[in-house]
């Protein structure tokens, strides 16, 4: 049997390596704010009124319909009575200005 003294060294260095993490695992323990004396502390968070305005104004923009029914059904009516006038020429400007 051969014995390599380096396979000797790094067994018994990674061991105590071991050791030493564990000595400072329990050195950096957390400890309660009680038993350190220190008061826990509590954070604490405030709207400004424009804050709460913003609130208020997306809850009311969340409960509008996204398509007016009533606007749609009035242009549907005037289509099928025929009062409703497409101007193509004032379409066609409206998508080359807008680029689309």
């Amino acid at each position: 049997m051969v014995i390599d003294p380096n396979s000797i060294n790094n067994r018994t260095s990674g061991a105590r390596n071991q050791q030493s993490v564990q000595r400072a695992d329990n050195k950096t323990e957390a400890k309660p704010a009680e038993a350190t004396g220190e008061t826990a502390s509590s954070d604490s968070v405030s709207l400004s009124s424009t804050g709460q305005s913003m609130s208020k104004l997306e809850l009311a923009v969340a409960e509008v319909p996204e398509i007016n029914a009533s606007r749609v059904a009035e242009i549907r009516d005037a289509l099928q009575s025929g009062q409703y006038k497409i101007d193509a020429d004032a379409i066609a400007a409206r998508l080359l200005n807008d680029g689309v």
